[in-house]
């Protein structure tokens, strides 16, 4: 032991940590294999910190991420009749405990903002290399409409990255001030093109997904900015700031009228289906996007019933679903498959895991969001990055009542940094940068 403690030097452990923080940063959006060794290091670097000794401050997220991965392992070894699949029941499982992995990327990041928000702006720079190299450039010079017509998900599900595109789009424009102005205030005019062209691609990603649910997810969060930030304003007294309002509806009716027709026309797409359901009617004649949805919401809720407390196990979504022999929750041929899941996740929680399981994870949740709000307030954290990761895990939220993609490696990733980030600052409340502007 007094060997390995020699050769782990606290050196070795800081390239270590610091290495691993921008591999995964760079990688989350670029290489996703990147992804998978970044979390696969960061547990290696934990390792070796825990083994020197090195201070470890606890906070009742830790326990609570730990409770609810040790609780999706304990379920994993309970057989259950609609899961007969060992292979499947410990795999699902096994991918649920691995959301615990944002714990060792907290701990990492030691409450330094700096260090956050360099990795923030390298998964930036990530995420826009990945849609130039992913972009179909010939579909996109032919035609244009046929480009947009395919929904771009530059390597990721469409749906998935309307997440992550959504997300840097509010960091772009909440921490803008970062980007424009120098520590000493100071406008830095060669940063205002940079920002602009990526604002501008990430802005017109986020519409090119045409996902109804992140253009949702994105208004409702941006009514609680505006509307946290007007009353902000109003108790101090501080006149608005007209020109700037003008300039964002400006830039904002600019995006909107140019992809006026693809958004109206996918707002308009399914109406005919939103007011039969509006009048009661279970639709099984036809099958759309919101079909499906429907059909996987009244088939969860029927089966999380049955047994609300634990759920029906790790991976036992897709086997109810295929089980019920329902025409609505297949896909159009020629595909012809069951649904993959209940495009919900928190309906995948109860149904899986029960109201035990989304308990455990909507506490995780909340403490991370109050820790924020704390601190801001405390003046412990800056207050645009507290703002931007507070919003950014209200995006995730609203989000996910529309997809499920928590059990996948790209979201361990995605929400290993953000929520990562806002333990950490709970963690080592005071630390990092001794800057806070």
């Amino acid at each position: 032991m007094n060997t390995l403690n020699a050769l782990l030097t606290p050196s070795w452990l800081e390239t270590l940590r610091i290495g691993t923080l921008y591999l995964l940063a760079l990688s989350l959006f670029l290489v996703p294999v990147g992804v998978g060794g970044g979390l696969a290091l960061v547990w290696v670097w934990m390792a070796a910190a825990m083994i020197v000794r090195h201070p470890v401050p606890t906070h009742p997220a830790v326990w609570l991420a730990l409770s609810f991965a040790l609780y999706c392992l304990v379920q994993a070894g309970i057989p259950r009749l609609v899961v007969d699949d060992p292979g499947l029941r410990w795999g699902t499982a096994w991918s649920w405990a691995q959301i615990v992995v944002f714990v060792p990327v907290a701990y990492a990041l030691r409450g330094d903002q700096r260090l956050v928000l360099r990795l923030l702006l390298t998964s930036l720079i990530g995420l826009l290399l990945g849609m130039i190299w992913r972009t179909d450039w010939a579909l996109l010079i032919q035609s244009p409409a046929a480009f947009a017509d395919s929904r771009p998900g530059f390597g990721f599900p469409t749906l998935a990255y309307a997440l992550f595109a959504g997300t840097a789009l509010l960091g772009l424009v909440i921490l803008r001030r970062r980007c424009w102005y120098d520590s000493a205030g100071r406008l830095r005019w060669w940063a205002l093109l940079p920002w602009t062209f990526a604002t501008l691609v990430v802005a017109e990603g986020v519409v090119l997904s045409q996902a109804r649910g992140s253009w949702l997810s994105l208004v409702l969060v941006t009514l609680i900015g505006v509307g946290v930030w007007w009353l902000r304003q109003r108790r101090r007294g501080g006149a608005l700031p007209r020109a700037k309002i003008a300039a964002v509806l400006a830039a904002l009716l600019l995006l909107i009228g140019l992809n006026s027709n693809e958004i109206v026309d996918r707002l308009n797409e399914e109406r005919a289906v939103v007011d039969q359901l509006l009048e009661g009617e279970l639709l099984t004649d036809e099958i759309t996007s919101l079909t499906l949805r429907w059909h996987a919401l009244v088939l969860g809720l029927e089966r999380w019933q049955e047994r609300p407390w634990f759920g029906w196990g790790p991976g036992a979504s897709r086997p109810l679903m295929a089980d019920s022999n329902e025409p609505g929750l297949l896909y159009p041929e020629p595909d012809g498959s069951v649904l993959k899941h209940l495009h919900n996740s928190y309906l995948e929680l109860m149904v899986q895991l029960g109201l035990i399981g989304l308990g455990l994870w909507l506490a995780v949740a909340v403490l991370l969001l109050l820790g924020l709000y704390r601190l801001v307030q405390r003046g412990e954290l800056s207050a645009d990055l507290g703002w931007f990761l507070g919003l950014a895990l209200l995006y995730l939220a609203f989000w996910s009542h529309f997809n499920f993609r928590m059990v996948n490696q790209d979201f361990r990733g995605y929400w290993s940094l953000l929520a990562g980030a806002a333990l950490s600052f709970s963690l080592y409340r005071g630390g990092g940068s001794p800057s806070l502007r």
